[in-house]
Parts: structure tokens; C-alpha cells; sequence
């Protein structure tokens, strides 16, 4: 599968998105973010870096949204 422009296991790309995710203090622009990743996946950031906690997907949700977006590429 390729979502980050190159190719990835599940496992792994889970991993590794929740720690890139996790480690931004801030909002910052998608617009990089486009040319390489899928829109389902930019989407998903941009709903994680919401400035509201409240507002920000479960952890559970986070691996399921990333589940369907991995079996669909």
C-alpha cells in the first residue's frame, strides 16, 4: 500500500502516523500535506488537529478511520 508515497505495512503506518500526530502542538496548514498524502488521509489530520479537544476523534476512532482508509488503497 502506498499512502505516504512510498510503500507501508498497517502496523507500521499506524505507528507512525499517531506519533507524527501526536507530537504537533498546533495546527499547521494541509497544503503540503496533499501532494503526498490521500484526502481521506489530510481529512483525518486536519479533524485531529482540531483547536477544540472535544472536538478531536478518539484514539479508537483514529485506528478505525485509518483501518478503512488502508483496506480501500
Amino acid at each position: 500500500m502506498t499512502l505516504l508515497g512510498r510503500e507501508s505495512n498497517g502496523k507500521a503506518f499506524l505507528s507512525q502516523f499517531h506519533t507524527f500526530s501526536c507530537l504537533l502542538p498546533y495546527s499547521p496548514s494541509t497544503a503540503g500535506l496533499k501532494k503526498q498524502w490521500c484526502l481521506e488521509i489530510v481529512e483525518l489530520i486536519e479533524h485531529m488537529w482540531s483547536q477544540e479537544p472535544q472536538d478531536r476523534p478518539a484514539i479508537s476512532e483514529v485506528v478505525g478511520s485509518l483501518e478503512e482508509i488502508y483496506a480501500k488503497y
